[in-house]
């Protein structure tokens, strides 16, 4: 039974409704099968002080092998320690930037014949044709516009390899969209969990 907490002399008291939808969808997000195990396993390192140095860790790892998307990683750090968002920020930003150098330079050095008979999907699809196309007419801009998306990033370094991007365009243009790109899930995060919580205690309390 809902309680009316104007009658209860509560005028001021939140309610749930003062989640907004999009609230609840990051919300439900961390709550599905895979967002509860990624918490789990990263919650025994919440209170160590260098944990947001483990999405910096994991961001590099994340980025060097392209084996997982690192967006529900931060995502997840955050929900654990909302009040270390922006030091979780930095760290993931870090080690992205960190991986998609190295990667770069990798790419650089295995040459086009063998990325070409490595991954041939790759350079006869219309991504790669358009990502030519921007990169050439725009340059790291565009690779910080892919960083910043859902787009996946690795075609877009292959680019900059062949096109002998300088290794600190790759970090700036990487470091500047992951920042956008994390800031935003991160402060989502924060701010999500933080009403989440109030609402909980509130409602408790009541």
């Amino acid at each position: 039974m809902l309680i009316d907490h104007r009658a209860q002399g509560h005028p001021e008291a939140p309610r749930r409704s003062t989640i907004r939808p999009w609230q609840k969808w990051l919300l439900s997000w961390n709550d599905r099968p895979h967002g509860r195990a990624l918490v789990k396993r990263l919650a025994p390192f919440a209170d160590h002080r260098a944990f947001p140095l483990l999405g910096g860790i994991l961001a590099l790892g994340a980025t060097v092998t392209m084996s997982f998307p690192l967006a529900p990683v931060v995502s997840a750090l955050v929900a654990l320690k909302p009040s270390r968002w922006r030091a979780i920020v930095f760290w993931a930003v870090l080690g992205s930037a960190s991986g998609a150098t190295a990667l770069t330079y990798t790419f650089e050095i295995l040459s086009l014949p063998l990325l070409n008979a490595r991954m041939p999907e790759l350079m006869s699809s219309r991504h790669w044709l358009h990502l030519v196309d921007w990169v050439s007419r725009s340059g790291w801009w565009v690779l910080a516009g892919v960083a910043a998306s859902p787009i996946a990033q690795t075609p877009a370094l292959v680019l900059a390899a062949m096109l002998e991007m300088p290794v600190w365009h790759v970090f700036l243009a990487v470091a500047v969209g992951k920042s956008v790109k994390y800031s935003l899930i991160a402060r989502a995060t924060q701010v999500v969990v933080t009403r989440a919580v109030h609402v909980n205690d509130t409602d408790h309390n009541a």
